[in-house]
């Protein structure tokens, strides 16, 4: 993410000092930034720093909330292992086509192979966290 952002300033001073801006920053920085937000996924899971609605659990106790990070960690694991199918037939998609990035000519399923790394630790983070959450329905500490 530093490296876009730098490139992308760099461009901006191309442009204002040249008339001349990096043809390619857009595209890199598309393709950059889709990659950048899957590898937070599985990170944001362990941490539980998804995005929660506190009003509607504070009011309940340690195991009720276990039970619903449980429920909610699968629900997460459901979803990672539908988006790691999904972008997997998207990727044979962009590869079949051999869509590429026009100003550079980089094929558009090169930020697959990331995504779907991500997708698959994000599995494995939502287990993690779906474990933790059934331990402390049993009034163990789930370690959140």
């Amino acid at each position: 993410m530093i490296a876009l952002v730098l490139m992308t300033a760099a461009s901006a001073v191309s442009n204002l000092m040249f008339r001349r801006p990096f043809i390619f920053d857009y595209d890199l920085v598309k393709h950059g930034v889709a990659i950048a937000a899957f590898t937070f996924l599985p990170y944001c899971q362990l941490t539980y720093g998804n995005v929660t609605v506190d009003i509607f659990t504070e009011r309940l106790g340690e195991r009720a909330k276990a039970a619903m990070v449980a429920i909610s960690s699968l629900i997460a694991a459901c979803f990672a292992l539908l988006l790691l199918r999904q972008m997997w037939f998207g990727m044979e998609d962009y590869i079949r086509y051999r869509e590429v990035m026009i100003s550079i000519r980089i094929p558009l399923w090169t930020a697959f192979p990331p995504a779907l790394v991500s997708c698959a630790l994000l599995f494995i983070a939502a287990l993690i966290t779906t474990a933790e959450g059934i331990k402390g329905t049993r009034g163990q500490a789930p370690g959140f």
